[in-house]
């Protein structure tokens, strides 16, 4: 478990020691982020640890209400769980970044996975829906993988589910 200052330093240099990173960009998702987290963080299983075999980060982008608390408490308790804060956008003419792909690159710049899955804080991921991605990758030797939420009703207020 980690979480981090302001001061966060990122080293990209590293050899990836781990098989996967999850990277969740978070803005303002107080509403759905602990279902989000709850439904990645049940994804361990024998042979597939968080912690051991892969991480959570979760990247906290200017957030004004309380989406940083929400992430930072999951930190607290599950190891390899890792919580930033995306660096402010440069939005100047040679700016960098801007938007979700700021938080993106600030996660992907620090994880130690092999593979990188990034996911959205409004969805909800299945049962073992993470080790099977990279099982159907390996057995596709697929170097990108890219999965659709299956669909819900706008009108019944349902959070999206990844499969």
């Amino acid at each position: 478990m980690s979480d981090t200052d302001p001061a966060q330093e990122l080293n990209s240099t590293e050899a990836p020691d781990l098989e996967l990173s999850v990277i969740i960009p978070a803005r303002n998702e107080q509403r759905s982020l602990a279902s989000c987290l709850a439904s990645i963080l049940s994804q361990s299983e024998p042979g597939f640890l968080l912690g051991q075999q892969w991480e959570l980060i979760v990247v906290n982008d200017d957030s004004t209400d309380s989406t940083r608390t929400i992430a930072a408490e999951a930190a607290a308790t599950h190891e390899g769980v890792l919580v930033l804060d995306a660096p402010p956008l440069d939005l100047s003419a040679n700016g960098g970044f801007t938007g979700k792909t700021n938080a993106c690159w600030t996660g992907a710049q620090a994880a130690r996975g092999r593979n990188l899955l990034f996911t959205d804080a409004d969805t909800i991921h299945e049962t073992n829906d993470i080790s099977r991605s990279l099982r159907e990758a390996d057995r596709h030797n697929a170097a990108l993988l890219s999965y659709s939420p299956a669909k819900s009703s706008p009108a019944s207020g349902s959070t999206p589910s990844c499969r």
